[in-house]
């Protein structure tokens, strides 16, 4: 008897521990709906914010698609907030929210600031501040936090800001239009507020997507376009392990990808281009890639960035790497079987004096010299391990000249050389095919250096994910670089060859 009691006990407390958890309920939230309703799909809420109040750890909020006007907090942790199938739900500021007396102002639309967190399907437009932010003030920050397919236009701030967080995953998403304009006279009078030196129009300097103090985030698939400052900015305070792949960054008026004072960045398989002008009319031809070191941030040497599998073009220079100064250098760099095409102005790659030790260039293409030239290398700069790239014509550095190279090999892409006509919008991938294969081959075999070698053997997928090419040692009968598996459209890691160690 005396068992059953406290067997009963037991049972009581468990049902009552259960009840409290709300068997991660799922509730709704709705345009059309009050937040004096259950949150039911027949009675949903109104607002996010009555939603985050009420639900608890392992709940999903689904969102109807509709208008929204508010910015919340998501500070519950486990939950998931997701669009309902089929619809978009709009959170718009309309310019005015997060503050509309302090435009510009940090604040986000949605500011996730607890772990396990998935926000799923929503878009985000004209925020008076961020767009959305993960971040909170723990030491430990926040982490295991997953962003996908959500769209965050016209921002005045950033379109995200992931700081001080961890094992984020950001992926298959569209940030667009960061750092715009702030006067509320001109929200829809770009003319009037594009005008650097206008009276009508400010800029803030920031990105579209910022990482500062933040390790092991992927942005995957994700397309960042159009805004006034640089598209990604990854870097400072103990930044590391980050990924950027499979994603097309175009049309920013400054850098494109900016890596700076963090370490351990791999970059794979993106498109990255610039153009004469983008989607608001500023001009967008900065440069592609650039691995930096900002002095302020008082960091000696940072690097051991991988930068593999990405065609980069049309920029004003389409590679650049070094840091500030003498005490703020970019060292243990891999670039590789990468495709560089026709710079817009000055050079296609830049090293500047200022890098450390350990740089490898190997097995790409660089087609197209910019206005100064082909390559520029500081005579300061440290020796570059360059070998096995396709050049359009000879470098003049020794360095970048390796024993198994090809120069003055120009292959024909689909897409032709008038890249000056080019404005805002999606490339298609197939525009970087080769353009002439014969037998697999784009150029026949040739004697160089008293060793013979083919020239490079086109990849069976003409995706600009995959590198571009192959280098193929007729006496070895293997290949340096490697094609994407036709079953999935990845490539597979590429590592540089074994006797080019890092």
């Amino acid at each position: 008897m005396k068992f059953l009691m406290i067997l009963a006990a037991a049972l009581t407390s468990l049902l009552g521990t259960m009840v409290n958890a709300g068997f991660c309920a799922t509730y709704y939230v709705a345009t059309n709906g009050s937040d004096n309703n259950p949150g039911t799909l027949e009675k949903p809420w109104a607002t996010f914010t009555h939603a985050n109040s009420l639900i608890d750890s392992g709940d999903t909020v689904i969102a109807r698609g509709g208008t929204y006007r508010e910015f919340w907090k998501i500070d519950k942790p486990n939950t998931i907030w997701q669009a309902y199938p089929g619809e978009t739900p709009l959170v718009d500021g309309q310019f005015e929210i997060p503050y509309p007396d302090k435009a510009g102002d940090l604040t986000p639309m949605i500011a996730i600031t607890e772990n396990g967190v998935i926000l799923n399907g929503f878009h985000i437009y004209r925020s008076a501040g961020n767009g959305i932010t993960v971040y909170n003030y723990r030491d430990t920050g926040v982490s295991d936090v997953t962003i996908r397919n959500c769209k965050v236009d016209w921002t005045y701030q950033l379109n995200i800001l992931v700081y001080r967080a961890h094992n984020i995953l950001v992926e298959d998403c569209e940030f667009s239009r960061a750092a715009y304009v702030v006067d509320i006279k001109c929200h829809f009078d770009l003319a009037a507020c594009r005008t650097p030196g206008s009276t009508t129009g400010l800029w803030y300097d920031n990105p579209a997507i910022d990482l500062p103090a933040s390790s092991q985030v992927v942005f995957r698939r994700c397309t960042v376009r159009d805004s006034y400052n640089e598209g990604f900015n990854v870097g400072r305070y103990g930044c590391s392990d980050n990924i950027i792949e499979y994603s097309q960054i175009y049309g920013n008026r400054k850098t494109n990808l900016y890596i700076s004072n963090c370490n351990n960045v791999t970059v794979r398989y993106n498109l990255i281009y610039g153009m004469a002008y983008n989607v608001s009319g500023l001009a967008a031809d900065s440069t592609g890639i650039e691995l930096g070191n900002e002095t302020q941030f008082k960091e000696p040497a940072c690097g051991g960035h991988k930068i593999y599998g990405n065609l980069v073009a049309n920029a004003k220079t389409l590679l650049y790497v070094g840091g500030q100064g003498p005490d703020a250098l970019v060292q243990n760099t891999a670039i590789y079987n990468n495709t560089f095409l026709y710079p817009r102005k000055d050079w296609n790659i830049i090293y500047s004096e200022y890098n450390g030790n350990n740089h490898l260039f190997m097995n790409n293409i660089v087609i197209g010299s910019g206005y100064y030239g082909l390559i520029y290398k500081s005579p300061k700069a440290p020796f570059i391990n360059s070998d096995y790239n396709l050049w359009s014509s000879k470098p003049f550095y020794a360095d970048f000249y390796g024993k198994h190279d090809f120069p003055y090999g120009v292959p024909s892409f689909v897409r032709s050389n008038d890249w000056q006509s080019l404005y805002s919008g999606a490339l298609n991938g197939q525009e970087f095919a080769f353009k002439e294969i014969n037998s697999g081959l784009i150029a026949p075999s040739l004697t160089l250096n008293s060793e013979k070698y083919n020239q490079f053997v086109s990849c069976s997928d003409s995706n600009w994910k995959t590198g571009k090419f192959k280098l193929v040692e007729s006496s070895a009968g293997s290949p340096v670089g490697a094609c994407a598996d036709p079953s999935t459209g990845y490539a597979p890691t590429l590592l540089p060859p074994s006797d080019l160690s890092m």
